[in-house]
Parts: C-alpha cells; sequence; structure tokens
C-alpha cells in the first residue's frame, strides 16, 4: 500500500535504482548526504539503494495513499 517514499542519506552518499538492476557505488543515481528523494513511482517495490563509500545510512519514511 505504499504509495511514496520520502528518503534522506544520512552519514555517506548513496545510489540507486529502480529499473530491476542492482546499483553499484559506480553506477546509478547517485543522492547526496542529506538531499532528500521524494519517490512516487508506481516501481516503489523496485527500489534498490547501495553505499558510495562504506558506513552508509538512509532514513525513510513510507506513506499509504490518502
Amino acid at each position: 500500500g505504499t504509495s511514496v517514499a520520502i528518503i534522506t542519506p544520512q552519514t555517506q552518499a548513496v545510489r540507486w535504482r529502480d529499473d530491476g538492476t542492482n546499483p553499484t557505488a559506480s553506477v546509478g543515481y547517485p543522492l547526496s548526504v542529506g538531499a532528500e528523494l521524494k519517490y512516487d513511482s508506481a516501481a516503489i517495490a523496485s527500489l534498490k539503494f547501495i553505499e558510495q563509500v562504506a558506513s552508509a545510512a538512509i532514513n525513510v519514511c513510507y506513506y499509504g495513499p490518502n
């Protein structure tokens, strides 16, 4: 039932993909520390992240339909 996710890297930059392919430390859409990604695509179940540098952490809030 998730329709929106708000994602913010906390400690290190990350990369993400939503096309079914795993991101790598150098391939995928970059998201820097403190940047906010508001993700509201139907592909939310395919969303994957990887850290660009060891010890990355992300904060995620999920929201369902209104």
